[in-house]
This record gives C-alpha cells, structure tokens and sequence, in this order.
C-alpha cells in the first residue's frame, strides 16, 4: 500500500474510500468515480453535501486524519461500484453513509454471493493506498513543533514554498508628483515631499515620524501603493483626501501601536469607513503606522491565502477584499501569514511580500508566485459559500490565544 501526503499522488480512478479519524474510527464510506477529484471535493474545497453541512448530518473535514481507498478494474462500471460501496458499508461501519439513491439491481448485486464474498474479502483486506491530510498539525508533530488550525493544500503550498522570495525595493509613485497629479487641496504645510519612489523601509520612516503631521505619512503611504490607478482611480484618492481630518484621527490611533490588529481594521471598516479607502489600501495604513505584525491584505495576497486554504476565510471579489470584512476576517488573515511564517522559516513581512510577489506593472514579469495564482484562479473550483458563524466555531480556539 502507498502511503501520500500529496492530494496529487491520489489516483484519478474509481474506486471506494474510506476517511478515518485520530482513533482510527470509520467515520465515512462513499464511492467515487475519479477518488483524486472526490477527495479533494470533501477535504480542499469542502463543497460536497457531507461537507459544506446541507445534508442532516456532516462531516467536519478537520478531523479527518486518514483516507484509505480499493481500486480495481471492474470499478469502471458504476453498478458495481455502487454495490461494492454497499458491502464496503456493512464491512467498515461508517458513522456516516453516502445518501446515494439505490437502485434494485444495486441491491440485488450486492447480495450476491460470489460478488459479495470477493468485495468482503477485499474491504477486510489491504487497501490500495493511503492519504494522510498534510495539515500543519501534522507537519509540526513530524517536527516537533507546535500544530495550528489552518490546513493548506498541498499543491499550492509547494509552488509557494519553492518561489523566490523577491524583495519590493522602490516602488509605486513619487509623493511629491502624487500629491501634484491629483491636485489634493490644503497639502502645501505638509511638505515638501519625498521626490523619489519610496521602498517599505522608507514609508515606515515618515509614518512612524511623530514630528510630522500623520498625513504626511498618509500621502507617501498612498504613493507607494500607487492610490488612483486602479479601480475608481484619482475620484478615490481625492474622495479619500477629502476625509482626512477623520484618518488623522485614526492614524494617530494607530502610531500608538495600542491596538490588537483586529481593532485597528475596525477603525476603516464598517460604519466607520473612509469613502474611497477600500481594505486593499487603508491596510497598507494599519502595516506602516502599526506594529509590523499588521499586515497588508490586496487583491493578490488575499487570492493566495484563499488558494492555499482553500476556504473563504475573507470576503473576496475579483478586485481584492470587499467592504463586508471586519476585523476578525483580518485577524484570521494575519494569522496564515504568521503560520506560514513559523513553518517556512520566515518573518510575517517577508511571507506577505511573497503572497504578493511581483506583477506585471511598469512591463515587469510576474513573479513565480504571482503567475501560479494568475493561472489557478482563473481555474479555481468553486468553495464552499462564506460562513461567519462557521468560521467562528472553527476557529475561536486560534483567535483567543
């Protein structure tokens, strides 16, 4: 028997499939005609019915800790897979059962003599392979480490674990042509600007500045991030601009470095919203005048945490993160980069950078990591619908540490 922890060593053939939980315990039995795709359906995507909790009773893909699963020819035809899984059922004693209608000739095969006796004989015997989940848990029992809650998929987690990691250096606008090209009013007493492109570095320099006025810090934080290129374009950032005696007073809530990262979302989100200061951007504000463990959560870094988990922890439109996060889906965000960061070795600031990789901006090549995410999501399988509550259950345990 081959033992996997790679979701793509699972064959592509039919067969049956048992899932086992930490004691060893059947805990379901069902068929499949392609075992890679159903798995992955169950434990990746969690969109099957046993799954995704619209059946009377679920599955919790977390406490799977082995799948195990029979091949052999004669599966191709779907009678008698569909009898082999009755047998499979009464000799495993699942907790769970497959809800598939059941045909006549289904039953009347299944309770053939010399088809039952060789199905029995090959579900009590050994089976032809085996998935143990690569979830953290188990990767930091095989190294001695602490275990978390997030499971990553395995195919997305080595394409990000082998890219490059590419530092940002200087990019987005210069300050002072930013300020210039958008004809922000009332920014004369702030300045004068920087007059070259900005590294991260640089823009936590004069945010973190207490002897400058916090919108200074604001305008080289939007510079840098390029504000009024993308979507709504200079009528956000001078929508933005026009509230800036609000984000003073937030910013200022935010040099003192005082509140938890879920708290300082909550500052933008909401009815406290900034009009024109979407997520993608005024978490750029939380990263530069908070602590470096808040993080900046855009388009491309929430897309790779939505792959890699393969769950909506956050709320996600093909633009970037939508409006109806909160702080807890920032917080949760946060917390895969710093798991990530603890497994790959790495800061928080360097696996946020390497979600983000490079794009193809200013004729520039996307980064390794940035061309995986281009081409899986555009293929993505559908997920399981956004669950708040869900989520919160799931995860209460992580979020009280």
């Amino acid at each position: 028997m081959s033992t996997s922890f790679q979701l793509t060593s699972i064959p592509t053939l039919p067969g049956i499939y048992a899932m086992l939980d930490g004691q060893e315990r059947v805990v379901y039995v069902e068929m499949g005609k392609n075992l890679r795709r159903r798995i992955e359906q169950h434990l990746i995507h969690r969109g099957s019915s046993i799954t995704s909790k619209s059946a009377a009773v679920s599955l919790n893909p977390d406490l799977v800790a082995r799948v195990i699963w029979w091949t052999e020819p004669g599966f191709d035809d779907n009678g008698r897979r569909e009898a082999a899984e009755l047998v499979a059922i009464d000799v495993l004693d699942p907790d769970l059962r497959s809800r598939s209608e059941i045909s006549s000739s289904t039953r009347k095969l299944a309770k053939d003599k010399s088809f039952r006796e060789s199905m029995v004989n090959l579900f009590r015997g050994q089976p032809s392979g085996e998935f143990v989940p690569w979830t953290f848990e188990t990767m930091a029992e095989a190294d001695g480490g602490e275990a978390t809650n997030f499971f990553y998929d395995p195919e997305h987690f080595e394409a990000f674990r082998k890219a490059p990691f590419l530092m940002q250096g200087r990019i987005g606008d210069v300050p002072a042509q930013w300020v210039e090209d958008l004809e922000l009013e009332e920014v004369s007493q702030l300045g004068p600007f920087p007059v070259d492109q900005l590294a991260r570095h640089d823009v936590r320099q004069h945010c973190s500045n207490t002897e400058k006025d916090p919108l200074f810090g604001y305008i080289c934080a939007m510079a840098w991030g390029g504000q009024g290129l993308g979507p709504g374009g200079a009528e956000n950032a001078q929508k933005a601009w026009n509230a800036r005696r609000a984000i003073r007073g937030k910013l200022i809530k935010l040099r003192d470095c005082k509140l938890s990262r879920a708290e300082a979302y909550d500052l933008f989100a909401g009815n406290a919203n900034i009009p024109g200061l979407g997520p993608a951007f005024f978490t750029k504000l939380l990263y530069f005048f908070g602590p470096k463990n808040h993080y900046i959560m855009d388009q491309w870094t929430t897309k790779s945490v939505i792959l890699l988990t393969g769950e909506n922890l956050i709320r996600h439109t093909d633009q970037g993160p939508g409006q109806l996060n909160t702080g807890f889906n920032y917080e949760l965000y946060c917390q895969v980069i710093d798991d990530l960061a603890s497994k790959l070795g790495k800061s928080g600031e360097q696996i946020e950078q390497s979600l983000f990789s490079m794009g193809s901006i200013q004729r520039q090549p996307r980064g390794e990591w940035r061309r995986h995410v281009h081409a899986a999501w555009a293929n993505r399988p559908a997920l399981s619908r956004y669950n708040r509550r869900t989520l919160e259950q799931r995860f209460a345990p992580l979020l009280q540490k």
